[in-house]
């Protein structure tokens, strides 16, 4: 688009710049079909997003709630956004401002794109903020101290040498690697593991799976958020269900919602895939219709309820 809208010279690099790109997506593009899976690479993104069920049941491809606080920075994020771009001066291009619309678009159809709306967009947030006629901005909404300090502040950044630019990129380098060290530690360390294991996931009931087999060989029906934990805890284990959601579909999936929700024909799902061992949450109403149905309570907690055929 810049391409167009430019004149002479930069109308030209625009161009230029536009097609090196365009070349690299398509080789990008037709790389990905070099897999076994062959061109069938390219649906997984469209039949991941055209699994309607995912919106429904599923949080993190659900809209974001923005009657929940942990959404409200991203709605910040949104109204400042335009507020910013009105207000500075000059203009963003079209190659920076495209990007970050696509994104913030992309975060509000699901949840779980808001943190790539933030990345994308941030860049083109802060341009723009730093462009605002602080003096005008600042004067009717902050007190006359603080706007001399922010005043003095963007000056004295004008007069950094170079060496203290270095200087203070390194340090900024150095606060990172730090926190990347310490981040590393904290999920290296196994007691601090083990307590965030146990509080998010039902570590004590995969322990007693595992030392205390079904009575009926068969298969594992399991709450959807728990499929990946327990691939994890034993690769043997043949989950019901886990995040890869392309690989199950809407039929499927609509299969596990029947069964969690005991709704009708969900013990004939059971039989069709001869589960003779559930783990799920205490609260799903099929924890509460399983024991006057031929199952019987193996194990409990505040996290997890483990039943197996009789």
């Amino acid at each position: 688009m810049d391409a167009v809208l430019s004149e002479g010279v930069e109308r030209r690099l625009s161009a230029r710049n536009a097609g090196i790109l365009i070349a690299m997506a398509a080789g990008g593009y037709l790389a990905a079909a070099v897999n076994p899976n062959g061109y069938r690479m390219w649906l997984i993104p469209f039949q991941t997003v055209g699994v309607g069920i995912l919106r429904q049941f599923i949080q993190e491809w659900s809209s974001p709630d923005f009657h929940s606080m942990e959404s409200w920075p991203f709605a910040l994020f949104i109204i400042l956004m335009p507020f910013c771009l009105a207000r500075q001066k000059g203009r963003t291009s079209f190659r920076q401002l495209l990007p970050a619309l696509l994104f913030i678009l992309l975060g509000l159809y699901a949840r779980r794109n808001m943190a790539a709306a933030a990345i994308a967009g941030i860049p083109v947030l802060m341009a723009a903020w730093n462009s605002m006629p602080v003096s005008d901005f600042f004067s009717r909404l902050v007190p006359v101290t603080w706007r001399d300090w922010i005043n003095n502040y963007l000056k004295s950044q004008k007069q950094l040498t170079e060496t203290q630019k270095k200087g203070l990129n390194l340090a900024m380098v150095g606060l990172m690697g730090a926190a990347c060290f310490i981040k590393l530690a904290a999920v290296g360390y196994p007691g601090l593991m083990s307590v965030y294991e146990s509080k998010y996931f039902p570590a004590e009931a995969v322990s007693y799976m595992q030392e205390n087999k079904p009575s009926h060989p068969g298969r594992l029906f399991n709450s959807y958020n728990w499929g990946g934990y327990l691939i994890w805890k034993d690769p043997q284990t043949k989950v019901y269900v886990d995040g890869r959601t392309d690989l199950f579909g809407d039929e499927v999936l609509r299969e596990w919602v029947t069964i969690t929700q005991a709704g009708s024909g969900w013990q004939d799902l059971l039989a069709k895939w001869n589960v003779t061992r559930i783990i799920i949450e205490p609260t799903r109403p099929l924890a509460a219709a399983l024991p006057s149905s031929g199952w019987v309570e193996k194990y409990r907690d505040t996290q997890s309820v483990v039943f197996d055929l009789k």
